[in-house]
């Protein structure tokens, strides 16, 4: 259902906005998530406050970054104070509807301070302005409640400028003296430098069938960038400081997974759900004691383009009495019969484009955790390093068979146990 968007999508301080399609479809944007950036100059000694509304959805966070689109600091919707007499829906126990749902954040240019006890409340850190020529700040909303347009059915937060010497600007005036910098034209960033460079990794001589995707399927850790190139030269894989990528998001984590048709025309995926902050009986209060506040899996091209293409998410996908999935994923042509919900079934499209550069057969699975409890062994993030990916994830990393769509089709139309 396409949903009509009841605020402004844009702004003079948010020119941008990510996520799938029809959005600003780069660095494998959740398609449930939209991404506002902004990139600014904040005087030295002034404030930049935004003044918003808690979203009706089931995440937001803020988030800045240096020049190079590594995190510098993050704030996380449960952790934003409301505003006196509002309510904050993301507390464990809160109103989810609640009417009264209004906050600010302010964002300073200095840098993080060492111990958390010296954090200012409700306060983003984007770093020394002496160090860094702009500040780069993120705001992302997963998964609008039904009904409610990309922001959350609440607009996008407004800015103002509060200067040292207690000035308050606002509008043209702010924008002025903020000089925004050139972050809505974020290149995209890529293992592969060039179409030429990723061509000559994925179609060299000798490679295997579906190179690189193979049977059985291999989940990976997602650690950063230098990772992906590693999956084609076969190169060691390096040790950044902090798993991630550019852009990352520090309240999830990511395994992933080369998939491709070359190795069967349907690819049929079990395991076993978490659980979430979904509300499928129309729960009004925030639950405090769910393994994550949000899963999912996707369908996207290439770590070429980075384009994200199909996604189900925890409301999503049918569950038995004890939790389990199937999940079936193909190309719509192939669909097989009994890959409905009706049968206990969920259905990904395969990416109609494959891997955004000619090979249609390609395809590419990332498997998200967002905000798991950390009492949650079995989480993404719990994950030591690439390789203890099924130790740690047990039953909830899925288990993945190939087979043909007749195959399927053989299978009891109830295919759940």
């Amino acid at each position: 259902m396409s949903i009509a968007h009841d605020h402004p999508l844009h702004s003079w301080f948010w020119p941008a906005v990510h996520g799938g399609d029809p959005f600003w479809n780069i660095w494998y944007s959740e398609p449930n998530c939209r991404y506002w950036l902004s990139q600014v100059q904040i005087p030295q000694g002034a404030t930049l406050r935004l003044t918003a509304r808690f979203p009706h959805a089931r995440y937001a966070s803020y988030q800045t970054y240096t020049p190079q689109q590594r995190s510098i600091d993050m704030l996380t919707d449960h952790e934003w104070t409301p505003a006196p007499g509002a309510d904050n829906p993301y507390r464990a126990g809160a109103d989810r509807a609640a009417d009264e749902r209004n906050y600010t954040i302010d964002v300073v240019a200095e840098p993080v301070p060492t111990e958390p006890s010296d954090r200012r409340p409700d306060t983003l850190y984007a770093g020394s302005a002496a160090d860094l020529d702009y500040q780069t700040i993120c705001y992302r909303v997963y998964l609008p409640d039904d009904g409610r347009d990309v922001t959350g059915g609440v607009g996008i937060p407004e800015p103002e400028l509060h200067l040292a010497d207690g000035r308050v600007l606002v509008g043209d005036e702010a924008r002025e003296v903020l000089a925004l910098g050139p972050g809505h034209k974020y290149r995209l960033r890529t293992p592969f430098p060039s179409l030429t460079d990723y061509l000559a990794v994925r179609d060299q001589e000798a490679a295997p069938l579906g190179f690189p995707a193979t049977n059985p399927l291999h989940w990976q850790l997602f650690i950063g960038y230098p990772q992906p190139a590693s999956d084609y030269t076969g190169e060691s894989v390096p040790e950044p400081k902090d798993a991630g990528g550019f852009n990352d998001n520090r309240d999830t984590r990511y395994v992933y997974a080369h998939v491709s048709r070359m190795h069967g025309e349907v690819l049929v995926l079990r395991g076993k759900m978490p659980t979430t902050a979904s509300a499928p009986n129309g729960e009004t209060r925030m639950p405090g004691d769910v393994q994550t506040r949000y899963w999912s899996i996707t369908q996207n091209e290439s770590f070429y383009t980075q384009r994200g293409t199909g996604v189900l998410c925890d409301q999503d996908v049918p569950v038995d009495e004890n939790g389990w999935f199937t999940i079936v994923t193909s190309t719509t042509t192939d669909r097989p019969r009994n890959a409905t919900a009706e049968n206990g079934v969920a259905f990904l499209p395969w990416p109609q484009n494959g891997d955004g550069a000619g090979d249609f057969d390609y395809g590419l699975l990332v498997l998200r955790n967002l905000v798991p409890n950390p009492d949650f062994a079995e989480a993404v993030g719990q994950i030591p390093w690439v390789g203890d990916e099924k130790a740690t994830m047990g039953d909830y990393l899925p288990t993945a068979t190939y087979m043909s769509r007749q195959e399927f089709e053989a299978l009891d139309q109830d295919v759940t146990p």
